[in-house]
C-alpha cells in the first residue's frame, strides 16, 4: 500500500524524522571530546601499522604528514571548547587525508570512516556550521574516490560497508540537502555498481541495496517537502547557506544513463597490480566537484571532459590547505575556499528526474540488464511511486518532471516484462503499475488501456502461461476493480468516447468468462481467487 500523506504530512515528517533522529544521537560528551577521542583512535590504528611505527619515526627523522595532521589538530582542540566555532574542514581535513592515502590499509581507513561516520551522525555537521557545503562535498568526493590497500577479503568489505555507510549518512544529515546533482549522481552510482559487483559477497551486495533504495527515499522525500515549500525551482546560493532550505533544479545537465555493459564491470581491486581496493572503479561520473574560473577559449573547452582524476585533485587541493589556485597537470584551476565562486545550486527536481530516468532505464529488458538488475530497478521505482505525495498545485513542478518518463519509457518497460517468467518480477511489474495508476491515471489513458490488454492477452488467455501468474495477474485486477469508481471510470473515458475502445464492456466479459470457467470447480485454475469477482 501507498504511503498516505494526508494528516501531518509526510514531506514535513521526514525533515522531523531526521530532526529527532539528531536528538536521539546527541552524545552526553561534548563534541570536542568526541572528535578528540576519534583522533586517538585512529592515530592507535595507524601505530599498529610499521610504516607509522616509532621505530619508522626514529629511523626516517621524520614525522608523516598525516600523523601531524592529527597533532595539529589536536592542539586545535586543546584551546578551543566550542566545536561549532571552527571550520567544519579544520576538523576533517586529517581524516579525509587518512581515507583519500593509498598508503593506509583497509583496518585504518576503516577507523578513520567511522569517524566521519560519526560526525555525520551526531549532527556535528548541519546546515549552520562553518562551510557546511563544502564540507559535505569534499566527504562524498573523498569516500568515492577512496583507495586503501588491499589486506584480507573479509575485512576489505568491512571497510566497503562502512563506505556505504558514510555516503548514507552523508545524503541524510541537516546538511546533506546542500549536495549538489553531480554529487548525489555519484552516491547512487557507486551503491548501485557496488550492488551489482558479482565479485563480492551477497551480504555486502544486499547491503549496498538497502543503502540505495535508502538514498532513493530521502531524495525523492525531500525534493517533494521542497516542492510544498515552495523552493524547489528558486534555489540560490544564498540558500545554500541558510538554514531553509531552498532546492532548485540543476544549472548543468548531469548524465544518469545506465552503463551500456553491465557485465563487464571492473572487479573491486585495481588491476595495477599492488593489491588496491578503489572505490571510484564503482563510478564513471566526470564531473568537477569545485567551480573553476574561466581563464580563455582552451580551458573551457578542458573543463568540458573533466577526469575523475581533477576531482580528486581539487579535494586534495582543500586538504593541503593550500593558499590561492590550484592548478592540476591539465591546466584547469581550482579555486581556494576563501576565493572561490559561490557553490553550486543544492539538487532539486532535475536530479531527482533524472534519477529517476536512470531506474527506468534499467528495467528495460536487454542484455545488459539481466533480470536482477531489472528486479532492483523495478523495487526502487516501486518504493520512490509510494513516497510520491498526492498530485496537487504545491507539487505541480515534481510531477512536470517525472510524467513523460512514466507516459513513455516506464509504461512501454512495464508491458515488456510482462512476459518475463520470473514470478517475482511479474508481481513487481503489477505492483509498480498500481502505483503509477494511483498517482499518474488522469494522465495516463492511453498507457491504462494498453496494459490491461497485454494482461488480458498475452497472460490470462494464454494457455502457456503458468498457473501462480495468471494467479498474480487475477488478483491485480481483483484489486483494481475493488475500487469503487474504476469501473465507472472505464465505462466513462472508454465506452462513452466515440474514439476509445469498449472497455468497460471487454472487462465485464473477461470477469464473466472467468467467473463461470471456476466457479464449480472444486480445483483448478484461478480457482483460489474466483470467488473474490
Amino acid at each position: 500500500s501507498r504511503v498516505e500523506w494526508s494528516g501531518c504530512k509526510q514531506g514535513e515528517r521526514t525533515l522531523a524524522s531526521s530532526a529527532k533522529m539528531d536528538e536521539r544521537c546527541q552524545p552526553s560528551r561534548s563534541p570536542v571530546q568526541i572528535v578528540m577521542a576519534q583522533v586517538q583512535l585512529v592515530v592507535a590504528a595507524m601505530r599498529v601499522n610499521s610504516r607509522w611505527s616509532s621505530n619508522s619515526r626514529l629511523t626516517t627523522h621524520q614525522e608523516s604528514p598525516l600523523l601531524m595532521g592529527f597533532k595539529n589538530l589536536r592542539n586545535t582542540l586543546t584551546k578551543t571548547t566550542d566545536l561549532g566555532e571552527l571550520d567544519t574542514l579544520t576538523y576533517l581535513k586529517p581524516f579525509l587525508g587518512v581515507i583519500r592515502s593509498e598508503e593506509t590499509s583497509g583496518p585504518i581507513t576503516g577507523v578513520a570512516l567511522s569517524a566521519v561516520h560519526k560526525f555525520l551522525t551526531y549532527g556535528f555537521i548541519h546546515e549552520g556550521a562553518k562551510n557546511a557545503s563544502r564540507a559535505v562535498a569534499v566527504i562524498t568526493e573523498i569516500v568515492t574516490h577512496c583507495r586503501f590497500e588491499a589486506t584480507a577479503p573479509d575485512s576489505d568489505e568491512v571497510v566497503l560497508a562502512t563506505i556505504l555507510d558514510v555516503l548514507l549518512a552523508c545524503l541524510v544529515c541537516p546538511a546533506g540537502y546542500l549536495l549538489t546533482d553531480e554529487l548525489v549522481h555519484e552516491m547512487v552510482q557507486t551503491c548501485f555498481r557496488m550492488s551489482i559487483q558479482k565479485r563480492l559477497s551477497e551480504l555486502l551486495r544486499k547491503r549496498a541495496e538497502r543503502t540505495l533504495a535508502a538514498m532513493v527515499d530521502t531524495i525523492f522525500l525531500t525534493v517533494a517537502a521542497y516542492c510544498k515549500q515552495g523552493g524547489a525551482n528558486t534555489g540560490s546560493t544564498a540558500a545554500a547557506s541558510s538554514v531553509s532550505p531552498h532546492v532548485s533544479a540543476p544549472s548543468s545537465p548531469m548524465s544518469l544513463s545506465p552503463s551500456p555493459s553491465l557485465t563487464s564491470l571492473p572487479s573491486a581491486v585495481s588491476g595495477d597490480g599492488e593489491g588496491v581496493i578503489d572505490v571510484s572503479l564503482y563510478t564513471s561520473t566526470a564531473e568537477p566537484l569545485l567551480d573553476t574560473k574561466d581563464t580563455g577559449s582552451s580551458e573551457t573547452e578542458a573543463n568540458a571532459n573533466i577526469a575523475p582524476e581533477a576531482i580528486v585533485e581539487a579535494a586534495k587541493a582543500i586538504l593541503e590547505d593550500e593558499k590561492g589556485p590550484h592548478i592540476n597537470s591539465r591546466g584547469i584551476r581550482f579555486q581556494n575556499q576563501d576565493t572561490a565562486a559561490p557553490a553550486t545550486k543544492p539538487y532539486g527536481v532535475g536530479s531527482l528526474s533524472k534519477l529517476f530516468g536512470f531506474l527506468v532505464g534499467l528495467a528495460q529488458p536487454m542484455r545488459a540488464n539481466p533480470e536482477s538488475v531489472r528486479f532492483l530497478a523495478l523495487s526502487l521505482i516501486n518504493s520512490a511511486l509510494e513516497t510520491l505525495p498526492p498530485p496537487g498545485d504545491a507539487h505541480l513542478s515534481l510531477f512536470s518532471a517525472l510524467l513523460p518518463t512514466i507516459q513513455n519509457e516506464l509504461c512501454r518497460n512495464l508491458l515488456m516484462n510482462l512476459t518475463t517468467d520470473d514470478l517475482g518480477l511479474f508481481t513487481l511489474v503489477l505492483r509498480v503499475f498500481q502505483n503509477v495508476f494511483y498517482v499518474f491515471k488522469e494522465s495516463l489513458k492511453a498507457q491504462v488501456e494498453a496494459f490491461f490488454q497485454c494482461l488480458l492477452s498475452t497472460v490470462m488467455d494464454s494457455k502457456y502461461v503458468a498457473y501462480e501468474k495468471q494467479e498474480m495477474a487475477l488478483e491485480c485486477i481483483v484489486e483494481f476493480c475493488s475500487s469503487p469508481t474504476f469501473m465507472v471510470d472505464l465505462y466513462v473515458n472508454y465506452d462513452c468516447d466515440i474514439h476509445g475502445s469498449d472497455f468497460f464492456e471487454n472487462m465485464c466479459k473477461f470477469l464473466y468468462k472467468t467467473c463461470a470457467q471456476n466457479a464449480f470447480q472444486g480445483s483448478g485454475a484461478l480457482y483460489t481467487v474466483h470467488t473474490s469477482l
